[in-house]
């Protein structure tokens, strides 16, 4: 199991896992609007 960065840093969620996990489907499937999902 690969946890994001982002998810780590951020305590306020409550499933870090299944974020983190549809944060990267996510962010693979539009590297173009990466910069707008991950705000980094």
């Amino acid at each position: 199991m690969r946890l994001a960065p982002w998810t780590l840093s951020s305590p306020s969620m409550s499933r870090p896992t299944s974020r983190a996990r549809r944060e990267t489907v996510s962010r693979r499937r539009n590297r173009k609007r990466r910069s707008a999902a991950s705000g980094c």
